[in-house]
């Protein structure tokens, strides 16, 4: 039984806070791959692995330095805090529906001693990403949240004896992060070097202030410190260059799509015509268009790009609103990414389960329909 508990331990953690706390720091589903890495020495069939460990990717809105948030809020003119403080709130239930099927799937199943600890993990992480982002600390909120309670369940798992999970480098960009965020003249300081605006009604890209330059730097750092040469180091830049053209010139094009499809005035008329057609039920199409875009893309930077604006404007003339709306799109097609054919054939592969990607999505259908439950009441009681 103490094994049992041990090998329950070390998944919660792996998924719900080492793999929330990759994703947010590196995004591109990479949380999962952290978590696949833990959980294959956990003695847990492989096909229940693959599913545990796309839970890690709940929380996308703050993915990747909260990019796809960003975007939404840029593309919709809605305010970065009030949209992430909103997706915060709205995350609550979605990230409830994740850890139920933690339980179904865990050793041990539903076992109120583990189950209130987990419960009181997942809700300080949630605290954590609520008030952060009503201070207006959107992009790293998610580092935030989970590398504080990554920590502190290091230092726990420390003090207790037990063998701790390790992710170092992540770790220290964390810490270096939210010391930029505690001195506040730091931040502008570095913004005023040099600033990109490639869209005047986006935000603005600082790079010397940006969380993604300090991630590389620190990379770079940590990698010479292992021991890689300067050689090394700039071959897998290369290369992980040479992957990273196609994902961002195909969310790009997302954006330039929307922001077209918005100057034309099509997000306008499609509203119109979608609440035309369906009525006082045409604001129940709003999770259903966000799912979508998230399956297809597996990316809430890309699902927004080529959806926001529309997603907004089915809000204002259905009456919703477009603030719950732009909300709505934000959690749910975040969530939806996770049941993308990308991010499953992605867990398959590390895990060897290659030509079993319909298997992993219908273990997941369970939380894939209680996200859409969770849009569709935040759509009625808006």
């Amino acid at each position: 039984m103490g094994s049992e508990m041990c090998i329950r331990d070390r998944a919660f953690a792996a998924i719900f806070l080492l793999g929330v706390f990759v994703e947010s720091a590196s995004g591109f589903g990479l949380g999962a791959v952290a978590a696949v890495a833990v959980l294959q020495g956990s003695g847990l069939p492989r096909d229940r692995i693959a599913p545990l460990a796309l839970l890690s990717l709940s929380l996308v809105p703050w993915g990747a330095l909260a990019i796809g948030t960003q975007i939404a809020s840029g593309l919709t003119e809605t305010p970065l805090a009030t949209l992430g403080a909103d997706s915060a709130i709205l995350s609550i239930p979605v990230l409830t529906a994740a850890l139920t099927l933690f339980w179904f799937w865990a050793p041990g199943g539903f076992k109120p001693s583990a189950m209130l600890p987990e419960a009181l993990w997942l809700t300080a992480m949630l605290t954590i990403l609520y008030f952060t982002n009503r201070m207006g600390v959107v992009d790293v909120a998610g580092v935030i949240a989970g590398g504080a309670l990554f920590a502190l369940r290091w230092l726990i798992d420390r003090a207790r004896g037990r063998e701790p999970l390790r992710a170092g480098p992540f770790a220290i960009l964390a810490a270096a992060l939210i010391a930029l965020r505690l001195m506040p003249s730091v931040t502008p300081a570095l913004a005023s070097l040099w600033t990109i605006q490639p869209w005047s009604d986006l935000y603005s890209f600082p790079p010397a202030a940006h969380a993604a330059t300090w991630l590389i730097i620190i990379a770079v750092l940590f990698g010479l410190a292992k021991g890689m040469t300067p050689g090394s180091i700039c071959t897998q830049a290369k290369a992980a260059l040479k992957l990273a053209w196609v994902p961002t010139l195909v969310t790009a094009g997302y954006v330039v799509l929307g922001e077209g499809m918005s100057g034309a005035g099509s997000q306008t008329v499609i509203a119109s015509a979608v609440a035309g057609a369906l009525g006082e039920s045409a604001g129940y199409a709003t999770p259903i268009f966000a799912a979508l875009a998230g399956w297809l893309t597996g990316s809430n930077a890309a699902a927004h790009g080529m959806l926001a604006e529309l997603q907004a404007a089915l809000g204002v003339a259905t009456g919703e609103g477009g603030t719950i709306s732009i909300t709505t799109q934000n959690v749910v097609a975040s969530a939806y990414t996770m049941l993308s054919p990308m991010r499953v054939a992605m867990a398959a592969a590390a895990l060897g389960l290659i030509g079993q990607e319909a298997a992993i999505v219908r273990k997941l259908a369970p939380f894939a329909l209680a996200v859409l439950v969770v849009g569709w009441v935040a759509i009625a009681f808006s």
